[in-house]
């Protein structure tokens, strides 16, 4: 099956470096997922790391136990986003508004490593489709269509969107 894709990228025309990004983003929005939060002592939460300490952009003195899978899924999603662990676990456990910045509780942090990941799995799904249209586009002949099946049946829009898969 992953043969397949690849030589559906290949056929496409998408180089070696795109296709390296697409499945960096991937990989990002998958680790991202791993990513729990516990609640702090303190007003606010922290990364869930598996040891008594926790990451947090505050906390620097805290440590990431290698083998717990919040704490991998941190350290691989920034890596992927060319961030730190502790600045990748900052963002997504504090809110910064007119230079103030906040702790967000569990469900608050939950909120933001979700919408970062739907974020960059739907940027990556708006541009596949830029790409696919503009190496499917053929200006000799009838224009070429992607349809989408969805629940409610086969349909073919104007502008097809991510939220139609979701």
């Amino acid at each position: 099956l992953f043969r397949s894709l690849l030589s559906a990228m290949d056929t496409l025309g998408f180089k070696k470096a795109e296709k390296k990004e697409v499945f960096s983003i991937v990989a990002t929005v998958l680790h991202l997922g791993q990513v729990e939060f516990k609640e702090d002592e303190g007003d606010g939460s922290n990364v869930a790391t598996g040891r008594r300490g926790s990451v947090s952009g505050r906390r620097r003195s805290s440590s990431i136990s290698s083998g717990d899978l919040s704490a991998i899924g941190l350290k691989n999603a920034a890596r992927l986003l060319g961030v730190t662990s502790d600045d990748l676990a900052s963002a997504l456990t504090h809110k910064t508004v007119m230079n103030v910045k906040a702790n967000l509780d569990v469900q608050a942090a939950s909120a933001a490593r979700d919408a970062l990941a739907k974020e960059l799995y739907g940027r990556l799904f708006n541009w596949i489709v830029l790409r696919i249209n503009s190496a499917t586009k053929d200006t000799t002949k009838d224009p070429m269509t992607i349809g989408i099946l969805d629940i409610f049946g086969f349909e073919i829009f104007q502008t097809n969107s991510f939220e139609q898969l979701c």
